[in-house]
C-alpha cells in the first residue's frame, strides 16, 4: 500500500472519483475516504484525495492545533502530513478497499469549493465524494457551505455524504450512485494532464 502525491501539472487518471477531505473532523474525513473508496471499487475507477489548504478567518492555527509538534513546518507540508496519515489509518484498518491501495494525493492552496471544482474538470472525474457541510450558526450567516458551493460549480455528479455512518450504506444504494456515476461519465479512461492554477 502507498500514496501518490500529485504535483501541479501532472498526468492523473481520467475519470477518476474525486474525494475531498478537510482535516478540520477526523471522523467526516474517514466517513468520506470509506465511502468514497467503496463507490471508487464498485465503478472501477481511480481515487483522487484532494485537500485544499486554507485556514479560514474564524478558524486561524487550525493545523497546527491539529499537529502541535510541527511548529516550523510549512502549511502545505503540514496538511499533506495530516492528510497522509488520515489514509494510511484507513489503510491499516480496511485493506479490501482496492482503490485505497494506491490513491492519488492532491494537496494545494487555495480556496476549498474552488479547487475542488477545478480538479473535477480538469481531470473529466466520475463523480465528487464528499462529507455534506455542517451549517453552524455562524455558518448559516456568514457563508455558503462549500458542499453547497461545489454542488452547483461541479460539471460531474456530486455524492454528499451525511454525518451518519458511510459504513451503514448498503450495496444497493451503493450501486445505483454507482450507476449514475458512470452514465454521466464522459470520458472513456486514459490519462489527463492535471493543470490546476498554483
Amino acid at each position: 500500500m502507498g500514496i501518490q502525491i500529485v504535483k501541479y501539472d501532472s498526468s492523473v487518471a481520467a475519470g477518476s472519483v474525486i474525494l475531498p477531505i478537510s482535516v478540520k473532523n477526523k471522523e467526516a474525513d474517514a466517513r468520506a475516504l470509506y465511502y468514497g473508496s467503496r463507490l471508487a471499487d464498485r465503478v472501477k475507477r481511480d481515487l483522487i484525495i484532494v485537500h485544499a489548504v486554507h485556514e479560514p478567518a474564524h478558524m486561524p492555527g487550525l493545523y497546527r492545533r491539529l499537529d502541535p509538534q510541527a511548529v516550523h513546518v510549512p502549511l502545505s507540508d503540514l496538511a499533506l502530513n495530516i492528510c497522509r496519515r488520515r489514509i494510511e489509518s484507513l489503510q491499516s484498518n480496511h485493506p479490501e478497499l482496492k482503490s485505497l491501495e494506491n490513491p492519488a494525493l492532491f494537496v494545494i492552496p487555495g480556496l476549498p469549493a474552488t479547487r475542488i471544482s477545478q480538479i473535477a474538470k480538469s481531470t473529466l472525474a466520475c463523480c465528487i465524494v464528499m462529507q455534506k457541510s455542517e451549517r453552524s450558526t455562524f455558518g448559516r450567516l456568514m457563508h455558503t457551505p462549500i458542499s453547497d458551493i461545489v454542488n452547483k460549480q461541479a460539471n460531474c455528479p456530486v455524492v454528499l455524504i451525511d454525518s451518519g455512518n458511510a459504513e451503514a450504506v448498503s450495496d444497493p444504494q451503493l450501486l445505483d450512485i454507482s450507476r449514475f456515476a458512470s452514465s454521466q461519465l464522459s470520458s472513456g479512461g486514459g490519462r489527463v494532464a492535471l493543470h490546476t492554477p498554483a
